[in-house]
Parts: structure tokens; sequence; C-alpha cells
């Protein structure tokens, strides 16, 4: 089963990184956005494996405290 993985941010970052999971084999699934309220609500419905937050995206210090202080998101490793 791979990986998924929920991409918040600039355009960049989401580029690279969903180009990389349409790579055969990489085993990681994308799901991407550039809005932090809808990351927390695709968070909350999709529980993915990990979510990957751009620090240059506006209001990404709260999608973070909020991911974090959700019981239903907690548990989901948060990399900035």
């Amino acid at each position: 089963m791979p990986i998924s993985a929920l991409v918040v941010g600039g355009e960049s970052l989401v580029q690279s990184l969903t180009e990389a999971s349409r790579t055969p084999g990489r085993g990681f699934e994308c799901e991407r956005t550039g809005e932090p309220d809808k990351a927390l609500e695709l968070a909350r419905a999709q529980a993915p494996d990990l979510v990957v937050v751009d620090t240059d995206l506006p209001g990404a210090p709260e999608l973070v405290e909020a991911l974090l202080d959700d019981p239903l998101t907690d548990p989901v490793p948060v990399v900035v």
C-alpha cells in the first residue's frame, strides 16, 4: 500500500513533490493544496500518513498548530 501525503505549499514545492509521486515505483500518493484552511479539512477527512507544509505559505504556522491540536490529525507526522 502506498504512503499518502498531503502537500501544502507554494507551486514549486507542490509541483516537485507531486511529480515525484507520479513516478512509478515511488510508493506514495500526493494530495495537494495551497490553502491552509482546505489542508486542515483534507487532513481531517483523508487521514494522510504525512503532511508536508511549506513554511513560506501565509497561514502555515497556524495550520501546523491546528494539525497538532486536533485529535484527528495529531498522530499524523508534520514536516515543515
